[in-house]
């Protein structure tokens, strides 16, 4: 990751006031001062892990909406967050519209490989929790943390640093991020909440423009599908003697280059049918075979 130049001048000017402050600390033993200098040193240090944090988040930020693909920015949401928490799994649950349940629609791991079913144990308590109040949870230790001494999930999958943030569309809550490391606790600090925060409003705008592109797209496609409907309805029309749907349905496959067994399959009906509906065609169309049939149903705009 590239650091941003003056946050790269502002880590050089205090690290080098550390470097004058302690060689100082060298000469003239002073304790007050040197426990100051160790709190000063501790806070840089803090402050400039939360900006490396931030710095990425708002990278990975602007990559998301340079895409339109729902599946890639799921995957891009949860490798950032992996790799600037340092979690073991991360998941994306999000909400059906429909009847609004939750479902896991991305899960990664630590080396970026998808999650099986079998790994898939994460605690719905704790996700409810923060689906109901829209606050974001943050523990250093699960296992410790008095807010779930009651939540049996949280100890029979032996959970220790967990994080879950509220993923929100105009105050409505559409699902959650989901972190965790079941291994090592003290993983996520309380100085997550904004970057994550942040993050998360970012991960949902591109969401929400990936799916009105994919909407929009799915509208197109069924307004085409509705013309060239009607334009074969109106051609089939011109006939003096017109296809019938059925009929029309088996010209398409024959067009598609389908064979009679494949027809069958397709529209779930015998051979002998199949063979019977083409002859109707032939017949219709006045020609004797596929190739003559395919090339005056294009004439006519049946195809």
């Amino acid at each position: 990751m590239k650091t941003n130049p003056i946050v790269y001048l502002h880590q050089q000017q205090t690290q080098n006031l550390i470097t004058c402050l302690s060689h100082q600390l060298r000469m003239h033993e002073n304790a007050e001062l040197e426990r100051a200098i160790s709190q000063f040193r501790h806070s840089h240090e803090q402050m400039q892990d939360y900006v490396e944090k931030l710095h990425a988040v708002t990278e990975m930020a602007a990559l998301l909406t340079s895409t339109l693909d729902v599946a890639t920015i799921l995957e891009r949401m949860l490798d950032t967050v992996i790799e600037t928490t340092g979690a073991e799994r991360a998941f994306i649950m999000l909400r059906e519209q429909a009847d609004k349940t939750l479902r896991i629609a991305a899960a990664r791991a630590w080396d970026r490989e998808t999650i099986d079913e079998a790994e898939k144990l994460f605690s719905h308590s704790i996700v409810d929790h923060v689906l109901r109040t829209h606050q974001v949870i943050i523990t250093l230790n699960a296992q410790d943390d008095p807010r779930f001494e009651h939540i049996s999930s949280v100890h029979n999958k032996s959970l220790r640093s967990l994080l879950c943030v509220p993923l929100l569309r105009h105050d409505q809550v559409i699902g959650a991020l989901y972190a965790d490391n079941r291994v090592t606790k003290g993983v996520f600090q309380q100085t997550l909440i904004p970057v994550m925060t942040a993050f998360a409003q970012h991960a949902v705008l591109a969401l929400e423009n990936a799916r009105r592109y994919q909407q929009t797209a799915d509208d197109l496609r069924e307004s085409r599908r509705q013309i060239r409907h009607l334009q074969i309805q109106a051609a089939n029309q011109r006939l003096s003697d017109p296809l019938s749907d059925r009929e029309l349905q088996v010209l398409a496959l024959i067009a598609s280059g389908a064979a009679n067994a494949e027809i069958a399959e397709a529209l779930s009906i015998g051979i002998s049918t199949v063979k019977k509906h083409i002859n109707h065609i032939y017949s219709k169309l006045d020609v004797d075979n596929r190739g003559r049939a395919i090339a005056h149903a294009h004439e006519l705009g049946l195809i």
